[in-house]
């Protein structure tokens, strides 16, 4: 094999890694929450809802993304960022 040959396939399988464990990540259910902005709390709990249609939980979800959004700052770790995170993780693995 020709040494640009065995770079090639490092990469190649390097960027199949990647994009193989960053899917995962995406798609891994979440088995427990984080502490939550409690104004969001119920509209979240009607997203994470199976009962609820399908349109309604996205609605949800954006909905307590947009109530959170303004209170992001910098406080990483703050109820209103891991909720605003965990709002748009899930509206993604919704969409998915």
């Amino acid at each position: 094999m020709k040494p640009g040959h065995t770079i090639g396939s490092i990469r190649l399988i390097a960027a199949v890694t990647c994009i193989a464990f960053l899917a995962g990540c995406a798609t891994a259910p979440q088995t427990s929450h984080g502490p939550e902005y409690a104004p969001t709390a119920s509209i979240m709990r009607e997203a994470r809802s199976l009962s609820v249609p399908v349109e309604k939980r996205a609605a949800d979800y954006l909905q307590a993304a947009a109530v959170t959004a303004s209170m992001l700052g910098s406080g990483i770790g703050t109820p209103a960022c891991e909720t605003y995170n965990a709002a748009c993780g899930e509206l993604t693995v919704l969409l998915r």
